[in-house]
């Protein structure tokens, strides 16, 4: 089984497939700061498509360093709660959908040192990515303080690279979800519009307005749910916009 040791002294870049963006999960804001930092080192190092999970090392303090969390008891809470990370994705070209436990493995050492496995299902999502896939900023996502705002982090920056070429000055990116489909994809399961835009939404907008150079919007549609005909229509979707001037350009260290 590969076995990789995180080095620092690389750049805070790392690339997410889009699936893995569009993907179902409810992780807590340090699992998924974890799953992008195991991302960003496999990407770093050269591992053989062998068709094995992949064991990544890492000292504690610089994982605690990184995940922006102040003790070891809870990083290895952290470390404890990755076998509950459960992850449905679509393969839409060829119609079927898969459940992955991401993490096959989380061993806390002593010593000091962390061992994290990653199924090989994953792997997909992080090497070898030519097209479909998103910039994203490690900088940038460890300092949001909830899981919502991490998720739409994501998919902002997802929008922002849709159609964007080099002489591109200005543009405008939008995309339309379902209520349902959206919940899914924050991780959220709130019951009224009220609600999700009040907990999920515009404190996640905050958090991103605060820390990162991200610009989104949002705007509800409302309609008639399927079978509804009389009544008052309420928000069934939500328009995701990403307004930006100037060609994008992720910052490094």
């Amino acid at each position: 089984m590969p076995r990789i040791r995180y080095h620092k002294g690389y750049t805070n870049i790392v690339k997410i497939h889009n699936n893995l963006i569009e993907a179902h999960y409810k992780f807590s804001r340090e699992q998924q700061v974890i799953l992008l930092q195991v991302a960003k080192t496999l990407q770093e190092q050269d591992i053989f498509d062998n068709n094995e999970h992949v064991t990544v090392n890492y000292q504690a303090d610089e994982l605690l360093q990184r995940l922006k969390i102040s003790d070891r008891r809870t990083l290895r809470g952290v470390v404890k709660s990755l076998q509950c990370c459960l992850m449905s994705y679509k393969n839409l070209d060829e119609h079927w959908e898969e459940d992955i436990n991401i993490f096959i493995r989380g061993r806390y050492h002593a010593g000091g040192d962390v061992e994290i496995e990653i199924h090989k299902n994953m792997l997909q999502f992080f090497k070898h990515l030519t097209e479909r896939y998103t910039e994203l900023n490690l900088k940038e996502a460890v300092h949001l303080k909830s899981q919502y705002a991490i998720r739409l982090y994501e998919w902002a920056r997802k929008l922002q690279n849709i159609g964007v070429t080099k002489d591109t000055k200005s543009w405008k990116q939008e995309q339309i979800l379902t209520i349902e489909e959206f919940q899914k994809q924050m991780g959220s399961s709130y019951k009224t519009w009220q609600d999700l835009e009040r907990k999920v939404i515009k404190p996640a907008m905050d958090e991103l307005k605060d820390n990162s150079f991200i610009f989104i919007d949002y705007e509800p549609i409302k309609g008639y749910k399927k079978g509804q005909t009389r009544g008052k229509p309420g928000v069934i979707e939500i328009k995701l916009k990403v307004n930006r001037v100037g060609h994008y350009q992720p910052s490094l260290i």
